[in-house]
């Protein structure tokens, strides 16, 4: 298993955090991610193909922060980030996005920050894709 944490008023960047999750998922094999949240934070955890826990999928999570003024439309918010995810999937390379997971901030949050986080998790490959290889 592992955790990360994102929180806006961290020095990372969404950007930031989204990568580092891209360049962990894309080296390790990842099979499951919990979520939750804690004052604005949210933590994820990844579970492993060697911890034996979660789906014969590789997973990649992918963090979209929601904020206040996106609420009443997240349907075409939501729709946007998952038209652009679905064009990175390729014949060299399967992207494809499985799950969207609501996570809602339940502590009183800053000026600026997040209502909740949309986390999207995408399938990057099969664990019968890694064991052909």
């Amino acid at each position: 298993m592992k955790i990360f944490t994102y929180h806006p008023e961290g020095a990372e960047s969404i950007d930031g955090f989204n990568k580092r999750l891209q360049d962990f998922a894309f080296s390790n094999n990842v099979t499951g991610v919990s979520q939750g949240q804690l004052d604005g934070a949210l933590v994820l955890s990844l579970a492993l193909a060697e911890d034996g826990i979660g789906s014969p999928l590789l997973i990649q999570p992918y963090v979209v922060p929601i904020h206040a003024t996106q609420v009443r439309g997240l349907e075409p918010i939501l729709g946007r980030v998952l038209a652009d995810l679905q064009k990175i999937n390729s014949d060299t390379q399967m992207y494809v996005p499985v799950e969207t997971r609501m996570v809602h901030i339940q502590e009183t949050h800053g000026e600026g920050w997040p209502r909740g986080y949309a986390l999207f998790l995408i399938a990057i490959g099969t664990i019968e894709d890694e064991s052909d290889d």
